[in-house]
Protein backbone atom coordinates (compact mmCIF):
# COMPACT_ATOMS: atom_id res chain seq x y z
CA UNK A 1 0.00 0.00 0.00
CA UNK A 2 1.84 3.45 -1.08
CA UNK A 3 1.84 6.24 1.40
CA UNK A 4 -0.57 8.59 1.65
CA UNK A 5 0.36 11.56 -0.47
CA UNK A 6 2.11 14.65 1.78
CA UNK A 7 0.57 17.97 2.04
CA UNK A 8 2.24 20.46 0.00
CA UNK A 9 4.52 22.67 2.43
CA UNK A 10 2.66 26.22 2.79
CA UNK A 11 5.13 28.84 1.59
CA UNK A 12 4.26 32.71 1.93
CA UNK A 13 6.05 35.02 -0.22
CA UNK A 14 6.23 37.89 2.18
CA UNK A 15 7.30 35.56 5.01
CA UNK A 16 9.89 33.52 2.66
CA UNK A 17 13.80 34.14 4.17
CA UNK A 18 15.72 32.49 1.65
CA UNK A 19 18.79 29.93 2.90
CA UNK A 20 21.83 32.37 1.91
CA UNK A 21 24.82 30.06 1.49
CA UNK A 22 22.56 28.13 -1.01
CA UNK A 23 21.10 31.36 -2.88
CA UNK A 24 24.69 32.53 -2.75
CA UNK A 25 26.50 29.31 -4.00
CA UNK A 26 23.97 29.71 -7.41
CA UNK A 27 24.70 33.64 -7.51
CA UNK A 28 28.42 33.03 -6.82
CA UNK A 29 28.04 30.94 -10.48
CA UNK A 30 26.27 33.16 -12.48
CA UNK A 31 28.18 36.15 -10.95
CA UNK A 32 31.11 35.01 -11.40
CA UNK A 33 30.46 35.51 -15.13
CA UNK A 34 27.96 38.32 -15.63
CA UNK A 35 28.65 41.60 -15.10
CA UNK A 36 25.61 44.19 -14.33
CA UNK A 37 25.89 47.26 -15.47
CA UNK A 38 24.55 49.54 -12.67
CA UNK A 39 23.71 53.34 -13.36
CA UNK A 40 24.84 55.33 -10.27
CA UNK A 41 24.52 59.36 -10.28
CA UNK A 42 28.12 59.65 -11.98
CA UNK A 43 27.26 57.40 -14.54
CA UNK A 44 27.38 53.60 -15.12
CA UNK A 45 29.10 51.23 -12.76
CA UNK A 46 30.06 47.46 -14.16
CA UNK A 47 29.58 45.20 -11.01
CA UNK A 48 29.89 41.62 -9.92
CA UNK A 49 30.30 39.23 -6.89
CA UNK A 50 32.86 36.63 -7.21
CA UNK A 51 35.21 34.77 -5.20
CA UNK A 52 39.00 35.67 -4.75
CA UNK A 53 41.93 34.61 -2.94
CA UNK A 54 43.38 33.32 -0.51
CA UNK A 55 45.93 36.10 -1.72
CA UNK A 56 49.02 38.11 -0.06
CA UNK A 57 48.87 41.44 -0.25
CA UNK A 58 52.33 42.76 -0.52
CA UNK A 59 52.88 46.80 -0.65
CA UNK A 60 54.02 49.52 1.43
CA UNK A 61 51.32 50.39 4.51
CA UNK A 62 50.40 53.47 6.27
CA UNK A 63 47.90 54.67 9.02
CA UNK A 64 45.88 57.51 9.16
CA UNK A 65 42.70 58.74 11.41
CA UNK A 66 39.96 57.66 9.03
CA UNK A 67 37.48 59.96 10.05
CA UNK A 68 36.13 63.94 11.69
CA UNK A 69 38.44 67.00 10.97
CA UNK A 70 41.67 65.28 9.84
CA UNK A 71 39.90 63.37 7.10
CA UNK A 72 40.42 65.04 4.24
CA UNK A 73 44.50 65.44 5.29
CA UNK A 74 44.33 61.45 5.91
CA UNK A 75 42.76 61.81 2.31
CA UNK A 76 46.12 63.87 1.20
CA UNK A 77 48.68 61.55 3.21
CA UNK A 78 47.42 58.55 0.92
CA UNK A 79 46.94 60.59 -2.28
CA UNK A 80 50.94 61.08 -1.37
CA UNK A 81 51.57 57.34 -1.25
CA UNK A 82 50.87 57.14 -4.90
CA UNK A 83 53.53 59.52 -5.43
CA UNK A 84 56.05 57.14 -4.34
CA UNK A 85 54.44 54.45 -5.25
CA UNK A 86 56.91 53.38 -8.35
CA UNK A 87 59.33 51.68 -7.13
CA UNK A 88 57.05 49.71 -4.55
CA UNK A 89 55.63 47.95 -8.26
CA UNK A 90 59.15 48.03 -9.63
CA UNK A 91 60.06 46.00 -7.10
CA UNK A 92 56.78 43.63 -7.56
CA UNK A 93 57.76 43.56 -11.29
CA UNK A 94 60.41 41.05 -10.54
CA UNK A 95 57.95 38.38 -8.87
CA UNK A 96 56.06 37.96 -11.90
CA UNK A 97 56.03 34.00 -11.48
CA UNK A 98 53.76 34.74 -8.13
CA UNK A 99 51.32 37.18 -9.91
CA UNK A 100 47.50 36.23 -9.08
CA UNK A 101 44.75 36.73 -10.78
CA UNK A 102 44.41 40.09 -9.36
CA UNK A 103 47.57 41.15 -10.80
CA UNK A 104 46.45 45.06 -10.95
CA UNK A 105 47.75 48.21 -8.99
CA UNK A 106 45.92 48.92 -5.96
CA UNK A 107 45.34 50.02 -2.65
CA UNK A 108 43.81 48.19 0.45
CA UNK A 109 41.66 49.81 3.15
CA UNK A 110 42.10 48.04 6.33
CA UNK A 111 40.96 48.17 9.67
CA UNK A 112 42.74 46.36 12.26
CA UNK A 113 44.20 49.55 14.04
CA UNK A 114 40.70 50.74 14.24
CA UNK A 115 39.63 51.75 17.51
CA UNK A 116 36.81 53.66 18.71
CA UNK A 117 37.55 53.32 22.75
CA UNK A 118 40.08 53.90 25.02
CA UNK A 119 41.95 51.21 26.12
CA UNK A 120 45.25 50.44 28.07
CA UNK A 121 48.20 48.83 27.59
CA UNK A 122 50.62 48.13 30.52
CA UNK A 123 51.13 51.38 31.81
CA UNK A 124 50.23 53.44 28.60
CA UNK A 125 46.61 54.36 27.82
CA UNK A 126 45.90 54.92 24.30
CA UNK A 127 42.93 57.27 23.45
CA UNK A 128 40.67 56.02 20.67
CA UNK A 129 42.68 55.87 17.23
CA UNK A 130 40.01 55.30 14.22
CA UNK A 131 43.08 54.41 12.29
CA UNK A 132 42.47 53.07 8.68
CA UNK A 133 45.42 51.07 6.99
CA UNK A 134 46.15 52.38 3.11
CA UNK A 135 48.60 49.68 1.45
CA UNK A 136 49.78 50.26 -1.66
CA UNK A 137 50.74 47.00 -3.14
CA UNK A 138 49.47 44.34 -5.67
CA UNK A 139 47.37 40.76 -4.43
CA UNK A 140 50.04 38.11 -4.84
CA UNK A 141 50.06 34.67 -4.67
CA UNK A 142 50.15 32.82 -0.88
CA UNK A 143 53.66 31.58 -1.68
CA UNK A 144 54.98 34.35 -2.59
CA UNK A 145 58.11 36.06 -0.65
CA UNK A 146 58.13 39.19 0.87
CA UNK A 147 60.65 41.73 -0.18
CA UNK A 148 63.05 43.27 2.57
CA UNK A 149 60.80 46.22 3.91
CA UNK A 150 57.46 45.60 2.21
CA UNK A 151 54.52 44.82 4.37
CA UNK A 152 52.27 41.41 3.75
CA UNK A 153 48.34 40.86 4.90
CA UNK A 154 46.46 37.77 4.33
CA UNK A 155 43.87 37.56 2.58
CA UNK A 156 41.43 34.28 2.88
CA UNK A 157 39.68 33.05 0.02
CA UNK A 158 36.53 35.40 0.45
CA UNK A 159 33.22 36.27 -2.15
CA UNK A 160 34.59 39.70 -2.84
CA UNK A 161 31.95 42.57 -4.85
CA UNK A 162 33.79 44.93 -7.48
CA UNK A 163 32.63 47.71 -9.00
CA UNK A 164 34.51 49.28 -12.36
CA UNK A 165 34.19 52.43 -13.59
CA UNK A 166 35.88 53.66 -16.29
CA UNK A 167 39.02 56.31 -16.12
CA UNK A 168 38.25 57.24 -12.59
CA UNK A 169 36.61 56.90 -9.18
CA UNK A 170 34.63 59.25 -7.43
CA UNK A 171 33.76 59.81 -3.32
CA UNK A 172 31.24 57.47 -3.38
CA UNK A 173 31.76 54.70 -5.48
CA UNK A 174 32.05 52.59 -2.25
CA UNK A 175 28.12 53.54 -1.05
CA UNK A 176 27.28 52.35 -4.60
CA UNK A 177 29.07 49.10 -4.48
CA UNK A 178 27.93 48.30 -0.83
CA UNK A 179 24.10 48.80 -2.12
CA UNK A 180 25.02 47.00 -5.05
CA UNK A 181 26.40 43.73 -2.97
CA UNK A 182 23.19 43.77 -0.81
CA UNK A 183 20.45 44.81 -3.57
CA UNK A 184 18.75 41.44 -3.83
CA UNK A 185 18.77 40.46 -0.09
CA UNK A 186 21.84 37.52 -0.82
CA UNK A 187 24.44 38.86 -0.29
CA UNK A 188 26.10 41.79 2.86
CA UNK A 189 28.82 43.61 2.62
CA UNK A 190 31.91 43.00 5.39
CA UNK A 191 34.00 46.22 4.26
CA UNK A 192 35.14 45.78 7.68
CA UNK A 193 37.48 42.71 6.71
CA UNK A 194 38.32 45.16 3.89
CA UNK A 195 38.39 47.05 0.73
CA UNK A 196 40.53 47.96 -2.00
CA UNK A 197 41.10 50.19 -4.86
CA UNK A 198 42.02 49.06 -7.71
CA UNK A 199 43.60 50.60 -11.43
CA UNK A 200 44.00 48.77 -14.96
CA UNK A 201 44.00 49.10 -18.41
CA UNK A 202 42.02 47.40 -20.98
CA UNK A 203 43.11 45.90 -24.21
CA UNK A 204 41.57 49.11 -25.96
CA UNK A 205 44.31 51.45 -23.32
CA UNK A 206 41.25 52.39 -21.31
CA UNK A 207 41.74 53.04 -17.93
CA UNK A 208 39.33 51.89 -15.04
CA UNK A 209 38.97 52.11 -11.68
CA UNK A 210 37.64 49.40 -9.59
CA UNK A 211 36.25 49.91 -5.88
CA UNK A 212 36.68 46.19 -4.03
CA UNK A 213 34.52 45.28 -0.91
CA UNK A 214 34.55 41.68 1.04
CA UNK A 215 31.15 40.52 1.30
CA UNK A 216 29.56 37.19 2.24
CA UNK A 217 26.14 35.24 2.52
CA UNK A 218 23.35 36.96 3.91
CA UNK A 219 22.27 35.90 7.58
CA UNK A 220 18.53 34.76 8.19
CA UNK A 221 19.01 37.73 10.91
CA UNK A 222 20.61 40.30 8.45
CA UNK A 223 17.85 39.43 5.53
CA UNK A 224 15.26 40.05 8.10
CA UNK A 225 16.70 43.67 8.82
CA UNK A 226 16.97 43.99 5.18
CA UNK A 227 13.58 43.98 4.40
CA UNK A 228 12.38 46.10 6.84
CA UNK A 229 15.54 48.72 5.56
CA UNK A 230 13.70 48.61 1.87
CA UNK A 231 10.28 49.57 3.21
CA UNK A 232 12.01 51.79 5.03
CA UNK A 233 14.50 53.16 2.16
CA UNK A 234 10.86 53.41 -0.52
CA UNK A 235 9.60 55.57 2.32
CA UNK A 236 12.17 57.91 2.83
CA UNK A 237 12.74 57.81 -1.40
CA UNK A 238 9.32 58.69 -1.85
CA UNK A 239 9.99 61.44 1.41
CA UNK A 240 13.35 62.39 -0.88
CA UNK A 241 11.83 63.04 -4.09
CA UNK A 242 8.78 65.33 -3.10
CA UNK A 243 11.77 67.06 -1.02
CA UNK A 244 14.08 67.36 -4.08
CA UNK A 245 10.63 68.54 -5.81
CA UNK A 246 9.57 71.00 -3.82
CA UNK A 247 13.70 72.29 -3.68
CA UNK A 248 13.69 72.77 -7.21
CA UNK A 249 10.12 74.40 -7.30
CA UNK A 250 11.49 76.93 -4.81
CA UNK A 251 14.77 77.36 -6.93
CA UNK A 252 12.40 77.76 -9.74
CA UNK A 253 10.96 80.11 -8.50
CA UNK A 254 13.82 82.62 -6.69
CA UNK A 255 15.80 81.43 -10.15
CA UNK A 256 14.70 85.15 -11.80
CA UNK A 257 15.86 87.06 -8.57
CA UNK A 258 19.08 85.35 -8.56
CA UNK A 259 19.21 86.26 -12.06
CA UNK A 260 18.81 89.97 -11.47
CA UNK A 261 20.74 90.04 -8.37
CA UNK A 262 23.59 88.26 -10.03
CA UNK A 263 23.15 91.13 -13.22
CA UNK A 264 22.71 93.86 -10.66
CA UNK A 265 26.25 93.01 -8.94
CA UNK A 266 28.15 95.92 -8.06
CA UNK A 267 32.33 94.93 -8.11
CA UNK A 268 34.16 96.56 -5.65
CA UNK A 269 37.36 96.44 -7.43
CA UNK A 270 39.25 95.90 -10.59
CA UNK A 271 39.61 92.83 -11.77
CA UNK A 272 43.07 90.99 -11.08
CA UNK A 273 44.92 89.76 -14.37
CA UNK A 274 46.52 86.43 -13.00
CA UNK A 275 50.29 85.50 -14.64
CA UNK A 276 49.59 82.23 -15.72
CA UNK A 277 53.54 81.56 -15.65
CA UNK A 278 53.07 82.48 -11.66
CA UNK A 279 50.96 80.01 -10.97
CA UNK A 280 52.43 77.96 -8.16
CA UNK A 281 53.02 74.16 -8.90
CA UNK A 282 51.74 71.20 -6.55
CA UNK A 283 52.49 68.02 -8.24
CA UNK A 284 52.72 63.89 -7.19
CA UNK A 285 53.09 61.06 -9.48
CA UNK A 286 52.81 61.29 -12.56
CA UNK A 287 51.35 64.81 -13.07
CA UNK A 288 52.95 66.89 -15.84
CA UNK A 289 53.52 70.88 -16.25
CA UNK A 290 55.11 73.12 -19.22
CA UNK A 291 54.48 76.08 -20.81
CA UNK A 292 54.08 76.47 -24.91
CA UNK A 293 52.94 79.57 -26.75
CA UNK A 294 52.14 81.53 -23.82
CA UNK A 295 50.07 79.26 -22.65
CA UNK A 296 50.13 76.65 -19.46
CA UNK A 297 49.61 73.00 -19.98
CA UNK A 298 49.27 70.67 -16.70
CA UNK A 299 48.48 66.64 -17.40
CA UNK A 300 47.77 64.06 -14.89
CA UNK A 301 46.70 60.38 -15.23
CA UNK A 302 44.36 60.42 -12.28
CA UNK A 303 42.76 62.70 -9.35
CA UNK A 304 44.74 62.97 -6.94
CA UNK A 305 43.82 66.02 -4.68
CA UNK A 306 47.38 67.22 -3.98
CA UNK A 307 47.92 67.71 -7.74
CA UNK A 308 46.50 70.99 -9.15
CA UNK A 309 48.22 74.82 -9.92
CA UNK A 310 47.67 77.89 -7.41
CA UNK A 311 47.22 81.44 -7.51
CA UNK A 312 50.29 82.63 -5.47
CA UNK A 313 47.73 85.00 -3.32
CA UNK A 314 44.85 84.34 -1.69
CA UNK A 315 41.27 85.58 -2.05
CA UNK A 316 38.08 86.56 0.28
CA UNK A 317 34.57 86.05 -0.82
CA UNK A 318 32.59 87.34 -2.66
CA UNK A 319 34.62 86.97 -6.08
CA UNK A 320 34.35 86.10 -9.99
CA UNK A 321 36.66 83.43 -11.41
CA UNK A 322 37.15 83.82 -14.99
CA UNK A 323 39.45 80.85 -16.17
CA UNK A 324 39.91 80.71 -20.13
CA UNK A 325 40.62 76.62 -21.03
CA UNK A 326 40.61 73.92 -22.97
CA UNK A 327 40.57 70.43 -22.13
CA UNK A 328 41.42 67.54 -24.82
CA UNK A 329 39.26 64.94 -23.72
CA UNK A 330 37.87 65.66 -20.05
CA UNK A 331 37.69 67.06 -16.48
CA UNK A 332 38.67 70.59 -16.22
CA UNK A 333 38.70 71.70 -12.89
CA UNK A 334 38.65 74.83 -10.41
CA UNK A 335 38.39 74.70 -6.61
CA UNK A 336 38.09 77.08 -3.91
CA UNK A 337 38.34 76.37 -0.19
CA UNK A 338 36.17 73.21 0.25
CA UNK A 339 34.23 74.07 -3.55
CA UNK A 340 34.72 72.28 -6.49
CA UNK A 341 33.79 73.22 -10.67
CA UNK A 342 34.24 70.15 -12.79
CA UNK A 343 33.00 70.17 -16.91
CA UNK A 344 33.23 67.44 -18.82
CA UNK A 345 33.22 65.29 -15.72
CA UNK A 346 34.81 61.75 -16.32
CA UNK A 347 32.13 59.17 -15.47
CA UNK A 348 29.21 61.37 -17.10
CA UNK A 349 30.33 64.40 -19.20
CA UNK A 350 27.31 66.11 -19.51
CA UNK A 351 26.82 67.02 -15.99
CA UNK A 352 28.38 69.73 -13.91
CA UNK A 353 29.87 68.74 -10.51
CA UNK A 354 29.35 71.79 -8.23
CA UNK A 355 30.50 71.77 -4.67
CA UNK A 356 29.57 73.79 -1.62
CA UNK A 357 33.04 76.07 -0.99
CA UNK A 358 32.33 75.75 2.83
CA UNK A 359 31.76 72.09 3.52
CA UNK A 360 32.88 70.42 0.45
CA UNK A 361 29.31 68.91 -0.01
CA UNK A 362 26.84 69.73 -3.12
CA UNK A 363 25.68 67.60 -6.40
CA UNK A 364 25.18 66.97 -10.05
CA UNK A 365 23.77 69.39 -12.15
CA UNK A 366 22.09 67.28 -14.77
CA UNK A 367 23.02 68.01 -18.93
CA UNK A 368 24.51 71.47 -18.19
CA UNK A 369 28.61 70.53 -18.05
CA UNK A 370 29.76 69.44 -20.99
CA UNK A 371 32.26 71.75 -23.51
CA UNK A 372 32.98 71.29 -26.55
CA UNK A 373 36.76 69.08 -26.92
CA UNK A 374 39.95 70.96 -28.48
CA UNK A 375 38.63 74.49 -27.77
CA UNK A 376 38.99 77.25 -25.96
CA UNK A 377 35.91 78.10 -23.58
CA UNK A 378 35.30 80.60 -21.25
CA UNK A 379 34.55 79.75 -17.52
CA UNK A 380 32.69 82.20 -14.98
CA UNK A 381 32.25 80.60 -11.12
CA UNK A 382 30.61 83.53 -9.41
CA UNK A 383 30.67 82.82 -5.78
CA UNK A 384 28.20 85.84 -4.03
CA UNK A 385 26.77 85.97 -0.69
CA UNK A 386 23.27 85.30 -2.16
CA UNK A 387 24.03 82.45 -4.56
CA UNK A 388 26.45 80.35 -6.19
CA UNK A 389 26.54 80.97 -10.63
CA UNK A 390 28.35 78.95 -13.49
CA UNK A 391 28.58 80.44 -17.07
CA UNK A 392 29.94 79.04 -20.07
CA UNK A 393 30.72 81.30 -22.92
CA UNK A 394 28.66 84.16 -21.19
CA UNK A 395 25.44 81.39 -21.02
CA UNK A 396 24.41 80.70 -17.49
CA UNK A 397 24.63 76.94 -17.00
CA UNK A 398 23.74 77.40 -13.11
CA UNK A 399 21.91 79.34 -10.48
CA UNK A 400 21.10 78.48 -6.68
CA UNK A 401 21.20 79.71 -3.16
CA UNK A 402 20.78 76.49 -1.34
CA UNK A 403 24.53 76.13 -0.28
CA UNK A 404 25.84 76.03 3.47
CA UNK A 405 28.36 78.75 3.10
CA UNK A 406 25.61 81.32 2.25
CA UNK A 407 23.84 80.49 5.73
CA UNK A 408 26.88 81.15 7.36
CA UNK A 409 27.31 84.59 5.51
CA UNK A 410 24.36 85.09 6.81
CA UNK A 411 24.45 84.03 10.75
CA UNK A 412 27.97 84.54 10.93
CA UNK A 413 29.00 88.38 10.58
CA UNK A 414 32.99 87.64 10.89
CA UNK A 415 32.56 84.20 8.12
CA UNK A 416 35.33 85.87 6.00
CA UNK A 417 36.86 82.77 4.00
CA UNK A 418 39.85 83.37 2.33
CA UNK A 419 42.00 80.78 -0.45
CA UNK A 420 43.94 80.72 -3.42
CA UNK A 421 42.35 79.46 -6.90
CA UNK A 422 43.19 75.90 -8.01
CA UNK A 423 43.43 74.78 -11.69
CA UNK A 424 42.93 70.83 -11.95
CA UNK A 425 43.23 68.24 -14.75
CA UNK A 426 42.41 65.10 -14.26
CA UNK A 427 42.21 61.04 -15.91
CA UNK A 428 44.52 61.51 -18.85
CA UNK A 429 43.28 64.92 -19.45
CA UNK A 430 45.39 67.42 -21.25
CA UNK A 431 44.10 70.73 -19.91
CA UNK A 432 45.18 74.15 -21.90
CA UNK A 433 45.14 77.24 -19.28
CA UNK A 434 45.18 80.63 -21.85
CA UNK A 435 44.05 83.08 -18.93
CA UNK A 436 42.69 83.49 -15.60
CA UNK A 437 41.32 86.71 -13.84
CA UNK A 438 40.39 87.00 -10.37
CA UNK A 439 37.55 89.54 -9.26
CA UNK A 440 36.97 90.24 -5.60
CA UNK A 441 33.37 92.21 -4.65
Amino acid sequence: MSEPMKKPMEVKPESFVPSPPVLAKLLDEVKGNVTEEIQTKFGVMNFNISKGGPYKFIGKSVYARAFGDWGDISGDIFGGMWGKSKKIFEELDKLTEYASDEPYDAALLTWNLFNNKTTEVHDLKFAKTELLGYTIGRFMKTDCPVPNGMDCIDIPEIQIGKGWVKRGGYADIEFDVRNAIEKDGIFESTSWKFMAEVNKQDENGDKWFGMYVACRPMSAEARNKWEQGREKTEAEKEKERLRMEQTLEQQNQIKPILIEKLNNTVFNSNPINIDINTLEKNQEGDMKVWYENGLLNMKIDEARRNNYVATPQSFSLPLKINLRAKTDSVDIRLRYGDGRLILNFVNNPSSLQLICVKNGKGGVVKSNGEIPINEFVDIEWIITKECMAVKINGELRHIASDYNYIDEFTNNAEYNPRHPVLICAAYNSTVTVESLEITEF
